[in-house]
């Protein structure tokens, strides 16, 4: 894979060489023919067809400029999302100096309204790797182009699986980004909204080298109000596989017009874990969750987890802990619930807040579980989680009294309405004891 098929390079090729050559044009276009050329050498450098629909403007003194309008980039034959790229207008900016020395350093180059549509076609292939036909590095090499600033505004990334079927958007997409060469590093700085949430987006690469991974760092948080922030720092490999590796930290975000950590449900939990992704799958290993700021490494909650992806996303963990406090990740709300008759409401609304095309199977071993105040032992859970369905496969635990409890059973969620029905745990409890005395007396 060479620099020029990197998806990196999307913007890099796409629109810094398609339009910045042309910004050059003098040294092989000819400018009385120009949208005709101007389009023939965007299919070169892509390998597909590239349409110039709209208006084109061109200043070369004092200072190198053009604009164009309504750019079109196709996506191989086959694709559900027809473009690649397209955008309203494109208006690039050359320093004028750097020419002189054999550089191309592009002062600005402002986006409007353009639509991104990456798709893994059925063939497995990514839509965004290129194909070029023409010799890219005839008048600049990637090393001999600084991009200052490129800016987008009101921008949409369509994600599409040809495989499965399934598509994600992006909208109100707005960024600005920096490299010091077409092979990085970039910076990315901008801001989208998911499903009617806003978030903001950093996005830092190393420096690409042909045949080696290219590192990078993204970092995904709420705009407003509270949530979740999503660090992850890895690279990407340069294989078949299209496989990405690396750190994973998962922290929630509060507002300041949010309520107090201790007056909520939860407390703050930290996730980390090391993550091997690639299209069908995400393994996470050496899993680590914690309350925030716990230093006490007995009570992390540790393990491993895949998840299958799909249109039904499977997911299968095995956790353990040395010591579980209940209480250390609940806020004065969740320590109420769990006292109050309305826990068994609360792990049901759980279960029915799923989504339905999660598939949950985990498997919990606490050696040492504090829940409400009482310390009990050898705590074990394997249960399944399908279409608001809750089957605890097993359930044991040891109590006072020296009592072993084992429970199999399922928890149905019950119904709101007319016809409410109350959340209920139906199943067979086994008690082995040796003091009915003590066990009653805690009990």
């Amino acid at each position: 894979m060479s620099a020029w098929r990197s998806p990196l390079l999307l913007f890099g090729i796409a629109i810094i060489l398609l339009a910045g050559g042309a910004l050059v044009a003098p040294y092989f276009i000819d400018w009385g023919n120009y949208r005709s050329d101007f389009e023939k050498y965007g299919r070169e450098i892509t390998g597909r067809e590239t349409r110039v629909a709209g208006d084109i403007s061109v200043r070369l003194f004092p200072w190198p400029r053009m604009t164009v309008r309504d750019v079109r980039v196709a996506n191989p034959a086959g694709a559900k999302l027809p473009e690649l790229f397209r955008a309203d207008e494109i208006d690039i900016r050359l320093r004028l100096a750097p020419l002189l020395s054999g550089k191309l350093e592009v002062e600005a180059i402002n986006i409007n309204r353009p639509v991104i549509g990456l798709e893994r076609l059925a063939s497995g292939q990514g839509s965004w790797k290129l194909e070029p036909t023409g010799n890219l590095t005839g008048v600049f090499g990637a090393e001999d182009v600084e991009v200052s600033a490129i800016s987008v505004t009101n921008g949409t990334i369509v994600l599409a699986d040809g495989q499965r079927g399934g598509e994600a958007q992006l909208d109100g997409f707005n960024a600005f980004i920096t490299a010091r060469s077409l092979n990085g590093p970039w910076k990315l700085r901008g801001e989208a909204i998911v499903q009617d949430q806003g978030i903001s987006i950093s996005l830092n690469t190393g420096k690409w080298h042909e045949g080696q991974p290219l590192k990078f760092g993204i970092r995904l948080a709420p705009l407003e109000g509270s949530g979740l922030t999503y660090s992850f720092d890895g690279q990407s490999s340069d294989g078949k596989r299209q496989e990405i590796s690396g750190k994973l930290k998962i922290e929630p975000t509060v507002s300041r017009k949010g309520k107090s950590d201790a007056q909520e449900n939860f407390r703050p939990v930290v996730f980390r874990s090391i993550v091997k992704a690639d299209f069908d799958q995400i393994r996470f290993s050496k899993i680590e969750v914690a309350p925030k700021n716990a230093v006490d490494v007995r009570t992390f909650v540790t393990g491993e987890a895949v998840v299958k992806l799909g249109s039904i996303l499977k997911i299968d963990a095995n956790l353990k802990a040395a010591r579980f406090d209940v209480d250390s990740v609940l806020g004065n709300k969740g320590r109420k619930t769990l006292r109050s008759m309305q826990s068994l409401d609360a792990v049901a609304g759980f279960v029915e807040g799923l989504p339905q095309n999660i598939h949950l199977h985990t498997v919990v071993d606490l050696t040492t579980l504090v829940l409400a105040g009482e310390t009990l032992d050898g705590a074990s859970v394997d249960l399944d989680v399908v279409e608001s369905r809750l089957k605890i496969n097993s359930l044991t635990v040891a109590l006072p009294g020296q009592t072993k409890a084992a429970f199999q059973g399922s928890l149905l969620v019950g119904s709101k309405g007319e016809k409410a029905k109350q959340p209920q745990l139906i199943g067979d409890l086994k008690l082995d004891m040796v003091s009915l005395k003590d066990f009653v007396k805690w009990a």
